[in-house]
């Protein structure tokens, strides 16, 4: 779908989605950008819901029970209220960037994205797109959990190619060097398939 009619915030609780946003700063910079979000309650409600919208930089963020990890090894988050204005637009607030207005272009629903656990510690490689669950929790390793979400791949990969490089926000930030980059998904297919092995 690529309409917020009848919606008063965008996502909701059981549907992550990866968002295609045109970003109106105050400044009148706009740019279009990737971003990711995950509601922490349902967004239906009239006060809205804060959001935790990812791009460039690594962030963990604990949601309607589960935990999101929104990384390319340069993913920023930032959490912020998202209130629906009309069909087009959302206005996006929080306190580091004040008000901006985003303007939906599209998104694809029902997105998924793991990460890799290894020895506890969550980094060395990251797959993006993929939704993840704690194998220490649910007795599932990450081989089986990506031969049951290979789906999201498949399609994903054409979809991602469509999105523009993201804007920097801290020109001081040293993974703002990999501004730009996105999820490697040919390298995800391919370990897929070595979890179907």
């Amino acid at each position: 779908t690529d309409t917020l009619e009848g919606k008063k915030s965008i996502g909701s609780q059981d549907e992550n989605a990866i968002y295609k946003l045109q970003i109106s700063t105050q400044d009148g910079h706009v740019e279009p950008c990737l971003f990711m979000s995950a509601p922490n309650k349902d967004p239906s409600e009239e006060e809205g819901a804060d959001y935790l919208w990812g791009y460039k930089g690594h962030m963990t963020h604990e949601a309607c029970g589960h935990t999101y990890y929104i990384t390319n090894g340069s993913w920023y988050g930032m959490i912020g209220k998202v209130r629906f204005e009309n069909n087009e637009n959302i206005t996006y607030e929080n306190n580091e960037h004040g008000n901006t207005t985003i303007k939906l272009l599209y998104y694809i629903d029902r997105i998924c994205y793991v990460s890799l656990r290894f020895g506890g510690n969550y980094n060395g490689t990251y797959l993006d797109l993929w939704k993840y669950t704690n194998p220490d929790e649910t007795g599932i390793d990450w081989r089986t959990q990506l031969k049951k979400y290979k789906c999201c791949s498949d399609a994903f990969q054409v979809e991602l190619a469509k999105f523009p490089k993201c804007p920097r926000t801290e020109v001081n930030d040293v993974e703002n060097s990999l501004c730009g980059t996105y999820p490697n998904l040919t390298y995800v297919s391919e370990l897929a398939e070595l979890g179907q092995q």
